[in-house]
């Protein structure tokens, strides 16, 4: 017999990777036995309401809809585990407090930087930030104003976090962190407890189908995400300038620096502008693409595109950052550059090229060995059945 699970997650506006891994994780639950009861709110809410435009620094930090929501849910669905995804800023920490009432295990799945972070990335003035890490305090967002550039909306999410803190909400709950790099960074500074963390990588809901050799293109590259500057896709556009015109970088996605972007994919003719497709578009794309492109300077908690890219046997193209090392092997599946380095991109494709055959092999071994459909459920519901071991000792 399945569990009976809430599954939690508040919508922002504009879509993105949690979103995709909440829908995906619902659906394998329920083609798995399990009894999924959805609690969401969507911020599309905010436009219907000025009250809860005025209201939302108080809900942010404890939306008492929330407490008694979920309460109700566990009582009336004799629900077994809450497992959280996004809870800002409109289902709030309340959730948690439902859940400690109700004695029943809760889970949080970390998708970024939030519980550490108010702007929730790490990332100010086009570089990685740590200063609220090191210095465990969140007063440098406050001066920063890090949460969309707003001092005013920056206070909220610091009071939220203060707060919780305080109150101690954050040590007891369960955690899936996506890599162990996330994990080292965020959990010392929540004081949470070595048997409350759980590592479980995102997963692929369906993989495509590899494209046979000779229907692989040497001279095509993809890029799949956000446009944003944290991204590294600006700067991965001005080095592609500097290699061979045979050579296209294809981008899919939309964000703040598309017109930037279409400024450059204008005047040069190997950078095409592809925007948002839907993604049955973009895998076909891929699949018989040279490799997949991942630019990003900022921390990333696990790239879907990387995963994806993976499932249809495309390398990876990724620039030197730390916080990915858990999902690319340098060299295996894939080969890293520097976005600030022509010559090392130069060589990252030279070396793609030349071992295609073996980098397939290996990113469609690495897939059905860690990220497939089936390794991610029995790792949900080992998870679920230790924290429900943990609340009846």
């Amino acid at each position: 017999m399945g569990e009976r699970i809430v599954l939690v997650h508040n919508f922002y506006q504009i879509g993105g990777g949690e979103h995709t891994v909440f829908r995906n994780e619902k659906q394998l639950l329920e083609e798995n036995g399990h009894y999924v009861v959805p609690y969401t709110r969507t911020n599309d809410e905010l436009k219907k309401s000025v009250w809860k435009k005025i209201l939302l620094p108080f809900s942010t930090c404890f939306s008492w809809r929330t407490y008694r929501e979920i309460k109700r849910l566990i009582k009336e669905e004799r629900i077994s585990v809450v497992h959280c995804h996004n809870t800002f800023p409109l289902i709030s920490p309340a959730v948690y407090y439902a859940c400690f009432r109700m004695h029943v295990p809760v889970l949080q799945t970390v998708h970024n930087f939030r519980l550490v972070c108010p702007g929730g990335t790490c990332f100010r003035n086009g570089a990685v930030c740590e200063e609220c890490l090191k210095k465990k305090s969140l007063l440098p967002a406050l001066r920063y104003g890090c949460y969309r550039k707003s001092r005013l909306g920056t206070a909220v999410v610091v009071g939220m976090l203060w707060v919780h803190r305080k109150l101690g909400a954050y040590r007891k709950l369960n955690y899936i962190f996506l890599t162990p790099f996330y994990a080292k960074k965020i959990a010392p500074l929540l004081n949470v407890p070595e048997n409350r963390i759980f590592i479980k990588p995102n997963f692929c809901l369906s993989g495509g189908i590899p494209a046979p050799a000779d229907e692989v293109d040497l001279h095509k590259f993809v890029y799949v995400g956000r446009l944003d500057d944290y991204k590294g896709i600006y700067l991965l556009a001005q080095l592609w300038l500097t290699l061979p015109k045979e050579f296209i970088l294809k981008i899919y996605g939309s964000g703040a620096m598309e017109t930037k972007l279409a400024a450059i994919a204008a005047q040069h003719g190997n950078i095409e502008l592809c925007g948002f497709q839907d993604q049955n578009v973009v895998r076909e794309d891929l699949r018989t693409a040279c490799a997949l492109v991942f630019p990003s300077i900022g921390y990333e908690s696990f790239g879907l595109s990387v995963i994806e890219s993976f499932s249809l046997g495309v390398p990876v193209l990724m620039n030197e950052n730390e916080s990915l090392g858990f999902v690319e092997e340098n060299g295996t599946t894939g080969y890293r550059f520097s976005v600030n380095d022509p010559a090392s991109l130069a060589e990252a494709i030279q070396y793609i090229c030349k071992k295609m055959a073996t980098l397939k092999q290996n990113c469609l071994e690495a897939y059905e060995k860690r990220y497939t459909p089936q390794r991610n459920v029995k790792d949900l519901e080992h998870i679920y059945a230790q924290i429900q071991e943990q609340v009846m000792q």
